[in-house]
């Protein structure tokens, strides 16, 4: 189960405005003048409801109101921190609200490669799931699953680079696969040690391993169970 990380509460002053320790003291009951959502860092920001708020333009300044409204942001689940900056304005507070959406999985896409695997076993391998909270520790083992699929494949030189494309206005974010397979290993050679009891030649037949073949974990799987059968 995925940690959220904490929530950060911040009020940020005008700097040499007020002491930081009589800051709340000042402000308290002053009439908010404007309370306003951005997203850190700049760019589009999905505002949250106005009922998760508990404090709301004309409301007077308290700091429980601000907390309960932070608290209930955050509970939504879609954002990852949130905080507050509060200024002094015409006699006032106006409030601006930090917010760092979370964005969830939204189309999963993949370079093609020569099959088997089919790109649908590609998908699938991702394991991600449409509207899961996407996080670079999850974004991470998606690619790993792609990697060991290829390599099981026989693709064992292959490179996988997740990339994501945020949509701020919906919150969701498509995933693309970008993959170099390189050369599909090839099988070199077929020995077989051991007490044989039967002409190598004739094992290495029975296990359908023939130099040149394409190695699949597959393919050797197939090769044990026919020679364990033989």
């Amino acid at each position: 189960m995925l940690s959220r990380p904490a929530v950060y509460f911040c009020l940020l002053w005008l700097s040499g405005l007020l002491p930081a320790a009589s800051s709340a003291d000042v402000l308290d009951g002053r009439r908010v003048v404007e309370v306003r959502f951005q997203a850190k860092g700049g760019g589009e920001i999905l505002a949250p409801s106005e009922d998760r708020l508990a404090i709301k333009a004309n409301d007077p300044y308290t700091v429980r109101a601000v907390r309960q409204s932070i608290e209930n942001i955050y509970a939504t689940g879609r954002y990852l921190q949130v905080e507050v900056d509060a200024q002094e304005r015409d006699g006032g507070v106006a409030l601006t609200f930090l917010l760092e959406p979370s964005f969830f999985v939204g189309a999963v896409r993949m370079d093609p490669v020569k099959a088997p695997p089919t790109d649908r076993q590609l998908v699938n391998s991702a394991k991600l799931i449409l509207g899961e909270m996407l996080t670079p520790e999850r974004l991470e083992q998606a690619r790993l699953g792609v990697q060991r699929l290829l390599e099981s494949s026989g693709y064992h030189k292959a490179t996988v680079t997740a990339k994501t494309e945020p949509h701020p206005e919906t919150q969701q974010a498509d995933v693309r696969f970008e993959i170099t397979p390189g050369e599909r290993a090839r099988l070199a050679e077929v020995k077989i040690d051991g007490e044989l009891g039967f002409p190598e030649a004739q094992l290495a037949g029975k296990a359908g391993l023939k130099p040149g073949k394409i190695l699949t974990s597959g393919r050797l799987q197939d090769a044990l169970l026919n020679l364990r059968q033989f």
